[in-house]
């Protein structure tokens, strides 16, 4: 941390179509929230910085969340002070969680995982009293998640958490759908407004399915409609950050998405670059900005076995340091001059712009 009225350096890791994030704290300790599919890049930061995990937090289970908690369990014997997960689905169906009972049995692992759950107010998963950091769970409660597991729909009890440094915020969503931020909104009375915004689910879609009898364009303009609705009333931010893998098969990040925050006045960075924003992304290897150290984006030719190119950066891993007063957000000049520069070739065409 390079700001000496820093307390968090706040690592929104680049791991591909996958989320992952890493919150160092000082003193060797850090906070991991989800893990990508893979721990090799969350690993690669942490066993530089970090001799002890205070907290390993799974916002769902899905893989491209949990995946690599494994590794990072197996890294940590004994250095993990606790570790939250949801149950969002059958227990046979956790992979996690039978990650977590072996290291119990064989001992690694200290304390049994605890459970994400908030009451009537938000739940305090950390606190640094000292500096004034804290993170929360705002979403789910136990309600929430027996509803959606009753609806066989993992995503609608995704948690969300919240980092609070003072008067700064940053939001962790995780793969919250646009139900989950209505229970929030009205839990709070009010939206969240916040320094920076994980967008949820890889800026994919997040509205309830098209329903039976509802035509195509009606379900377009429900999606937009809930998008406008989730960045202006729900959560606000100044900076939103995407988390998504050039190859991915999804279409993410989702136009619509990308123009709902921009419209509400957020500043969009994404990890990896995708064909929406250029048509021939080898050219632009290794990426909009040369990525910091960690991430998956590749400086060399890297295809997948269908030929398409896949680890392009944008912003690569997007590193932010949290004060009480301030959020700074490290080469973001660089960054944005990278992505203006896309729209003077013929073949750039930056969703954000």
């Amino acid at each position: 941390m390079n700001d000496r009225n820093s307390v968090a350096e706040c690592h929104f890791l680049d791991v591909g179509q996958g989320t992952s994030n890493v919150i160092l704290l000082g003193d060797r300790r850090g906070i991991v929230i989800d893990c990508g599919v893979s721990g090799r890049v969350p690993l690669q930061l942490l066993r530089r910085y970090v001799d002890q995990v205070v907290a390993l937090i799974v916002s769902h289970n899905d893989r491209d969340h949990h995946g690599g908690a494994a590794a990072i369990i197996a890294a940590y014997p004994n250095a993990i002070d606790r570790v939250y997960f949801l149950q969002d689905r059958p227990v046979e169906r956790i992979r996690l969680y039978a990650v977590v009972r072996r290291a119990l049995e064989e001992g690694s692992l200290d304390t049994p995982p605890v459970r994400l759950e908030r009451d009537d107010t938000p739940r305090v998963l950390f606190s640094d009293p000292t500096k004034g950091l804290s993170v929360e769970l705002f979403f789910p409660t136990f309600q929430d998640n027996l509803d959606a597991q009753d609806a066989v729909q993992p995503n609608e009890t995704s948690a969300v958490l919240v980092l609070f440094c003072g008067k700064r915020k940053l939001v962790y969503p995780g793969d919250a759908s646009i139900g989950d931020w209505r229970r929030i909104r009205d839990r709070l009375n009010g939206p969240i407004t916040a320094d920076i915004v994980g967008v949820p689910h890889h800026g994919g879609n997040i509205t309830e399915r098209q329903q039976r009898g509802e035509s195509a364009a009606e379900y377009e303009a429900r999606v937009q409609q809930d998008l406008r609705w989730l960045y202006a009333e729900a959560v606000r931010c100044k900076f939103a950050v995407v988390s998504v893998g050039t190859s991915n098969p999804y279409g993410h990040p989702k136009r619509a998405v990308v123009s709902a925050l921009t419209a509400s006045g957020a500043c969009v960075v994404c990890t990896q670059i995708t064909r929406q924003c250029h048509d021939d992304l080898e050219q632009l290897r290794p990426g909009v900005r040369r990525p910091d150290y960690p991430s998956q984006s590749r400086g060399g030719r890297d295809l997948t076995s269908g030929g398409r190119s896949r680890n392009v950066a944008c912003a690569g891993t997007v590193i932010s340091e949290v004060g009480p007063e301030s959020v700074i957000i490290h080469r973001f000049d660089d960054h944005q001059h990278g992505v203006d520069g896309l729209m003077t070739s013929a073949i750039g065409h930056p969703l954000c712009r």
